[in-house]
């Protein structure tokens, strides 16, 4: 989902933001301490690689900001 910033409805401008979901299906679930990592690939630029674990305690089921 593009917040702000976008050029078109498909293009991001330089200052630009967006928010990524990833919504994985029950049989894939990443539990407490988990790593993943995310990398986004533009047509056009370098990649984008995010990397994060889950945190303890998460109820599941449940949205989590891992800004």
């Amino acid at each position: 989902y593009f917040l702000t910033g976008n050029v078109t409805p498909t293009v991001l401008g330089p200052y630009g933001q967006a928010l990524l979901v990833i919504s994985l299906p029950s049989d894939k679930a990443i539990t407490a301490y988990h790593s993943f990592t995310v990398t986004i690939k533009p047509s056009v630029g370098g990649a984008l690689t995010v990397s994060r674990i889950i945190p303890p305690d998460t109820p599941q089921n449940t949205t989590i900001d891992l800004g």
